[in-house]
């Protein structure tokens, strides 16, 4: 795998600021729901250029279809998660995921499971890699 060119991290850089300012938090802090650990986009981006984490795209079929993260799969009983880390890509921030999704994934043995603070939405205002 290439490191990011320095663009890309200049790109980075300004995605965590955008990320901060957006969700409304401290640079680095992160925000918490009782049951789904959000995972900030500038927090995230290390791990998905580097291969760490799979992404998880559980919006409708058909927006998925339409375009979604690149690398991302869409969200199934048979997906291979285990010992990964995984984050839950969600069509924005009020995501909807029923719990159910989290207790699957954990169930197959996804390391850790998260969601995307901002979700899709975020994601391509980002102007990050898609397909």
């Amino acid at each position: 795998m290439t490191l990011p060119r320095p663009a890309e991290i200049f790109r980075y850089c300004a995605v965590f600021l955008l990320v901060a300012a957006h969700t409304g938090y401290a640079l680095g802090a992160r925000a918490e729901k009782a049951e789904f650990p959000f995972v900030e986009l500038g927090e995230m981006l290390p791990s998905y250029y580097a291969g760490r984490v799979l992404v998880v795209d559980v919006r409708p079929e058909d927006a998925y279809r339409a375009s979604h993260i690149r690398g991302a799969l869409p969200f199934s009983g048979d997906i291979d998660v285990a010992g990964r880390s995984v984050v839950i890509c969600c069509a924005s921030r009020q995501c909807g995921v029923p719990l159910s999704t989290k207790a699957a994934l954990k169930k197959a043995g996804a390391r850790t499971v998260e969601v995307l603070d901002g979700g899709y939405a975020l994601w391509t205002a980002s102007r990050l890699p898609t397909e």
